[in-house]
């Protein structure tokens, strides 16, 4: 499975604006790159 990177930061935008949990998840995986 592979996404594209906007749809990856839109969907970052989206899950970060409705569940700030999963957008922490989100950032702490991105900041390990």
């Amino acid at each position: 499975f592979t996404i594209a990177p906007i749809q990856f930061y839109l969907m970052y935008n989206r899950a970060s604006l409705n569940n700030s949990g999963f957008a922490e998840l989100i950032e702490h995986i991105t900041k390990k790159h």
